[in-house]
């Protein structure tokens, strides 16, 4: 019997660590990124989050260049309630802001909407992507 090798194609770049465990696990993977994002912050997005870096707010991250863009417009300097998802989003929290308390965190979206439920939180800025934002208000 052949051992065929699992060939994997990957839109980002990973790391080195990562590809030689794969292949030594019987797996090739191809790293070829082909979306590149840019951050774009408007005048309108900026003084929005300027404004809201003064306030105790909640914010929710669901992406770790969204992360690093508020912490740009902020200096960092925010104290904000703060729920994200795992891994690299939480990282880019814990490295930017880390006076603000990390309330919950999930592996997915559906998941982190959970949390935010159950906490009873009843309104919070969306930070989905690079250039949005989005509040949010519940009765």
């Amino acid at each position: 019997m052949q051992n065929k090798r699992i060939q994997i194609l990957s839109t980002k770049v990973l790391d080195d660590a990562l590809l030689a465990n794969a292949a030594d696990h019987e797996m090739d993977i191809l790293c070829l990124p082909f979306i590149d994002t840019v951050p774009v912050a408007d005048k309108a997005t900026t003084d929005v989050i300027s404004r809201l870096s003064d306030q105790s707010i909640t914010a929710i991250f669901t992406s770790s260049k969204a992360v690093a863009v508020v912490a740009a417009l902020t200096s960092g300097s925010i104290n904000w309630n703060i729920y994200s998802l795992f891994g690299a989003t939480r990282e880019q929290v814990h490295k930017y802001f880390p006076q603000s308390a990390v309330h919950a965190t999930a592996a997915d979206s559906a998941s982190l909407a959970d949390e935010i439920v159950g906490a009873g939180v009843k309104e919070a800025y969306f930070f989905a992507g690079i250039n949005e934002w989005i509040r949010f208000r519940r009765n």
